[in-house]
């Protein structure tokens, strides 16, 4: 084989890999995007709704207020987003780490299917987040997981809602309540797509 099909073959790699680089990192901040309006959902309608009652899958009615709790909740949210947008590995499982004890408090604290299937979801994120820094094949399985997840979470929760009749109670939040549960689980998918092209880089 002559040097210039080599060094051919060579110039079309390095394009096929800077061309998957661009697109993942397209794919963080588009993922980071989606997540910051599901933030930005879930503001507006406990914000809506506080000092009413409201149901909650697993736990029943109760009364919504914003507590430091509901604060540091938000605080670790946006951390994802914030440092997805720095296409960062290292920043990204810090803040994914934040973000999953502070699911698993949550679950201890009150224990529902929904509050499980969160903390899955992000375990499975920091687990396709390390994956993805020690270049292993396993991402090919796990960085569509939390998104997975999250999607059987929403189907589960929202099945309960309405075979336990209680629609009156979202206060005309439903749809809001759908389009920002969707942004998050594509907010997931668009990440986990990153970290898959950050494990080829």
């Amino acid at each position: 084989m002559s040097f210039g099909c080599i060094n051919f073959l060579m110039r079309e790699q390095e394009e096929k890999i800077l061309n998957s680089a661009t697109k993942g990192k397209n794919f963080a901040i588009i993922g980071a995007l989606c997540l910051l309006a599901y933030l930005a959902g879930s503001v507006y309608l406990i914000t809506k709704a506080t000092n009413s009652t409201v149901y909650y899958e697993g736990i029943g009615n109760l009364n919504v207020s914003i507590t430091v709790e509901t604060i540091i909740g938000w605080i670790t949210i946006f951390l994802i987003p914030a440092t997805l947008f720095t296409r960062n590995l290292k920043a990204v499982l810090c803040a994914a780490s934040i973000y999953c004890l502070y699911r698993l408090y949550n679950m201890i604290a009150s224990f529902s299917a929904s509050g499980f299937l969160f903390f899955l979801a992000a375990t499975a994120f920091v687990v396709a987040i390390i994956l993805t820094m020690k270049k292993s094949g396993l991402i090919s399985f796990f960085w569509f997981l939390p998104a997975a997840i999250l999607l059987v979470r929403m189907v589960i929760m929202y099945v309960n809602t309405f075979s336990n009749g209680v629609t009156a109670n979202l206060a005309g939040s439903f749809w809001f309540t759908v389009i920002f549960d969707v942004a998050q689980v594509a907010g997931y998918l668009l990440a986990g797509l990153w970290l898959k092209a950050a494990a080829k880089e």
